[in-house]
């Protein structure tokens, strides 16, 4: 969890919540930007478990207008989640899923990787519970690369610039623990994003994590007709893109499973 370089946090207590901002991020940390109606240019879209806010609010800087940002909630998936769907047992705030996000995606932007910069975790503590939120800088005028296959707009080079971003995070001890096609997003001049690095960590570089997490990638590509089917003929242009300048060390990920 913590790395010597761990951006540094501003605490705010509102009561029962916790606010942790990012000193230096676009936006000044405050318990509005979790209050829905706040921001403007407000929608929300359903994802996974729940829905995603998309707002507007100004920069920390004047002169620099408004930031778009995107809110997420947690919750609890599987039997749990059908019982508690938003609680989580208190083992101490550091510990808390916003916070790690927060520190671990804001790191990894400060590394100068494929990762949208984030913004504030606040935690809402009710006795031996929690309940939390992230927000985070939105990628504009982007769409995920699920999408983007979709409505066949994804070429070759765009499947290799995905393999080239995973590859970077890897390289740099990222481990994505749900690396998925709907958690890469290509932005309008085909950059490709890694978004969603709940649970997520930094490791130390083996091989066996990266072929097992690029095997995650693969399957989620298999769960959908269309996906599978484009994946079949494109798969080795994101597995060009990942092991370009040599590939890391060890043999690279197998083959797509048929």
């Amino acid at each position: 969890m913590d790395h010597p370089d761990s951006p540094r946090l501003v605490t705010a207590l509102h009561g029962p919540e916790w606010v942790l901002g990012v000193e230096g991020s676009p936006v000044e940390a405050s318990i509005d930007l979790f209050r829905p109606g706040a921001g403007t240019s407000e929608h929300r879209l359903e994802a996974g478990r729940g829905h995603v806010r998309f707002f507007r609010w100004p920069a920390r800087e004047p002169e620099e207008g408004e930031v778009g940002l995107v809110h997420r909630s947690y919750y609890r998936g599987g039997l749990p989640g059908r019982l508690v769907r938003r609680r989580y047992l208190w083992t101490g705030l550091a510990r808390t899923r916003p916070v790690r996000e927060l520190v671990l995606a804001a790191t990894l932007h400060r590394w100068g990787l494929p990762v949208p910069d984030a913004v504030a975790a606040r935690v809402h503590r009710r006795g031996p519970t929690w309940e939390g939120d992230l927000v985070t800088v939105e990628v504009p005028r982007s769409r995920t690369l699920a999408d983007r296959i979709r409505e066949g707009s994804a070429p070759p080079q765009l499947w290799a610039a995905a393999g080239r971003s995973v590859r970077r995070l890897h390289d740099a001890g990222a481990w994505h623990a749900d690396l998925n096609v709907r958690n890469l997003l290509a932005d309008d001049a085909d950059r490709i994003w890694v978004i969603d690095w709940d649970r997520g960590q930094i490791r130390r570089v083996r091989p066996g994590w990266r072929q097992s997490n690029l095997l995650r990638l693969r399957r989620s590509l298999s769960r959908e007709p269309a996906l599978d089917a484009a994946a079949r003929e494109r798969w080795s242009c994101l597995m060009e893109g990942y092991m370009e300048d040599g590939g890391p060390s060890g043999p690279p990920a197998p083959e797509p499973v048929q």
